[in-house]
């Protein structure tokens, strides 16, 4: 801004910087603002359109963004901790569910189910308690089922 106040074009190009004017040039939010608050003060100085600045920002202006920008961010971060505590509660239904099926599965003798409700549980997440206990089971009813006379 201080080379602006000082009489430099905007609108003057460089071979250094590709020919771009120095709003392409400026690598920083704040001195692209500059540029643009400049503007704001001083519309028939030089030919803005020329110099690619978009438009002209007071610091009302830009106080103002700043805020929707701040209100938009904390908008988004709240929805993201809402998805983020949705997927747990869904996370904890699924596994719940499936130490319901297990419980279940530990109840009976069917080998088969009781193996697909144990993998469905390690898969999801449940207690390695659990899922211990029905290997237990499982292999205590593989043993049986091999030697039937105990």
């Amino acid at each position: 801004q201080a080379l602006l106040e000082a009489g430099h074009d905007p609108t003057l190009r460089h071979v250094k910087y590709k020919f771009r004017p120095p709003f392409d040039v400026a690598t920083s939010k704040e001195a692209r603002n500059a540029f643009r608050r400049y503007m704001a003060l001083h519309e028939e100085q030089w030919d803005w359109h020329a110099a690619h600045v978009p438009a002209g920002m007071t610091e009302e202006q830009q106080a103002e963004k700043e805020e929707r920008e701040r209100a938009k961010a904390k908008e988004k971060k709240k929805r993201a901790e809402k998805a983020k505590k949705e997927r747990k509660r869904a996370e904890e239904e699924v596994r719940t569910q499936a130490a319901t099926k297990l419980h279940a599965a530990m109840g009976g003798e069917n080998v088969e189910a009781l193996t697909a409700a144990m993998q469905e549980a390690a898969r999801v997440g449940c207690s390695n308690d659990e899922v211990e206990a029905a290997r237990a089971k499982i292999d205590k009813l593989l043993k049986d089922a091999a030697d039937p006379e105990v």
